[in-house]
């Protein structure tokens, strides 16, 4: 009985995150205010390459990115590469029609990872970058991006580190302080991280090729961090159960960055990612 109640609150929790990753990603706004502060990269103190080129592009190759939110890396690859095709799909119409607003000529489609609308073998490569921590059923999910792969074909997946960046001890502190409690683990943790990803990967498409990758940031004023931190808002109150007073928050994360600030002339926070290549073994199709 005890553990039946167990299950029932794990997937009712797990549902409640669901429910907030939805409205999170209804539209892109969350999603800018994260990509924003890449307008404050330290080129000089990053490493690693960028997860599209670790794959040795031909000029032919048909590209499905899953999870394409709104279309950085399409445009990227577009912009970069010489490619037979290129489709996006997400799950979240406002993904699309941002994606769509900023390169009417991507072709991009609504869809779920589960139950990819792709006949098998349909694509070259396949990319979920950022995005498989928001997937309950990573096999299922993995499966899929087999199937529509042709034989040697590539899968590209990209994540982040389980490993606490400045910027979230900055959170944590400002709702340690809030709220006056000081809470174990305040942030929702990823279920598909750098460290966890290619095992995770390796069940279905065996061998993995993994590459970590460092982004440093160096944020002169207070507001690009705080606007990362606005967007994980409805994802922490889900996990943590409870409504924040969110202005007081930020107004305890924003005094923190401002000593920081004054300190250093910047804040400098950072993220450790990795990408994971993997193919599916040339032969027959199943």
């Amino acid at each position: 009985m005890a553990r039946d109640q167990e299950t029932l609150e794990e997937r009712s929790a797990e549902a409640t995150l669901g429910r907030a990753q939805r409205e999170q990603h209804a539209s892109h706004d969350n999603l800018q205010k994260r990509q924003a502060i890449f307008a404050y990269r330290e080129p000089e103190r990053c490493s690693g390459r960028p997860a599209i080129e670790s794959v040795p592009w031909e000029g032919t190759e048909r590209v499905l990115e899953v999870g394409c939110g709104n279309g950085v890396w399409l445009r990227a690859l577009r912009s970069g590469h010489a490619l037979g095709s290129v489709v996006g799909l997400d799950l979240s119409a406002g993904m699309l029609e941002a994606a769509r607003a900023e390169d009417p000529g991507q072709p991009v489609v609504g869809g779920d990872v589960g139950r990819l609308p792709f006949p098998e073998a349909s694509f070259d490569v396949v990319m979920a970058l950022w995005m498989l921590y928001h997937v309950a059923d990573h096999r299922g999910a993995l499966e899929e991006l087999h199937r529509v792969l042709r034989p040697g074909g590539r899968l590209l997946v990209a994540t982040n580190s389980a490993r606490q960046r400045p910027l979230d001890a900055v959170l944590v502190a400002a709702l340690d302080e809030v709220t006056g409690s000081a809470r174990e683990q305040w942030l929702p943790q990823l279920n598909f991280t750098a460290e966890n990803g290619p095992g995770i990967v390796g069940q279905v498409f065996g061998e993995v090729a993994v590459e970590e990758v460092r982004s440093t940031f160096a944020i002169p004023t207070p507001e690009p961090a705080l606007g990362v931190m606005a967007s994980m808002r409805g994802p922490i109150e889900a996990f943590c159960g409870e409504t924040l007073d969110w202005p007081a928050v930020e107004a305890a994360a924003r005094r923190r960055l401002e000593r920081a600030i004054a300190l250093d002339g910047v804040f400098r926070t950072e993220i450790v990612a990795a990408w994971f290549v993997a193919q599916r073994a040339p032969g027959a199709l199943s």
